[in-house]
């Protein structure tokens, strides 16, 4: 089902990389436990993830400064205090991205119900997850350009509107000022696939509890367990309930919150 192939040297890297002292690790290949299903690939596509966000805080960086260049081309040393134009939305346009974002949450969802798969032994139809994951996809991605972009606008309004008002701020401080840098395209990274992955196996649990109504079927909540769990999280770990139930919370699947590296497993239970 899945377009994107781990290749055996990324494989080998990553089993050189857990072998040698946990401390020297790149934080970002911490991200996920050891035993975890899919840890690789989801490390993979948190980091692909990061990859194509940070693409595209750059195009939007560069759309801002030419913005600002073109409205205040030469900056007088006296506070103005001029209110600029509204930002035109097509500086936060950007269909390429979008489109390979949307692509990849597809391939995950699909990775996360093959996961699934693995550890049930009931005859479902699996091909109708392809539908469900383009339309998870497709949901996910607007709501995720949404959410990073009115961040963005609020922080470029803050940050223009110093610009206009202290004397000798230039159009790179501004841009300097923005949070759109690897390290903020690495946490929605690592929060979306963990967003995907909890959404595709509730999906296949309640998929599953439709075609067997009077067999009873549970999920349940693991954290990865180590000193960066946080105290929210900690609690649930291990906690089952009722497919179809929230857990302690109110929370039907992770993420708890940003960075949030939990995942829930479905099964059935006697």
């Amino acid at each position: 089902m899945n377009e994107f192939v781990i290749t055996e040297t990324q494989k080998l890297i990553i089993s050189i990389l857990d072998g040698i002292n946990g401390n020297l690790l790149p934080d970002e290949l911490k991200t996920r436990d050891k035993g975890e299903p899919g840890r690789v690939r989801k490390m993979l596509y948190e980091k692909k993830l990061a990859r194509i966000i940070s693409q595209r805080f750059k195009k939007q960086k560069e759309k801002i400064a030419f913005w600002l260049s073109m409205h205040y081309p030469e900056r007088s040393k006296v506070i103005t205090k001029t209110p600029p134009p509204p930002l035109p939305d097509d500086l936060f346009e950007d269909d390429e991205s979008e489109a390979e974002i949307q692509k990849l949450f597809t391939t995950a969802y699909l990775h996360g119900i093959n996961l699934f798969e693995d550890t049930t032994f009931f005859g479902l139809d699996y091909s109708i997850f392809n539908e469900k994951a383009l339309v998870w996809a497709h949901k996910n991605t607007l709501n995720l350009v949404k959410d990073i972009d009115e961040t963005t606008r609020k922080t470029i309004r803050a940050a223009i509107g110093s610009f206009v008002e202290t004397p000798g701020m230039t159009i790179g401080d501004v841009v300097g000022q923005l949070p759109m840098d690897y390290s903020r395209g690495f946490t929605v990274a690592v929060t979306e696939i963990t967003r995907t992955y909890g959404q595709a196996n509730l999906e296949a649990g309640l998929e599953l509890k439709k075609e067997f109504p009077d067999i009873r079927i549970v999920k349940q909540w693991f954290t990865d367990n180590d000193d960066r769990v946080c105290p929210e999280c900690g609690p649930l770990h291990g906690v089952e309930v009722e497919v179809g139930e929230d857990f302690p919370g109110g929370y039907d699947a992770p993420p708890v919150h940003p960075n949030c590296r939990c995942a829930i497993f479905t099964r059935t239970r006697i």
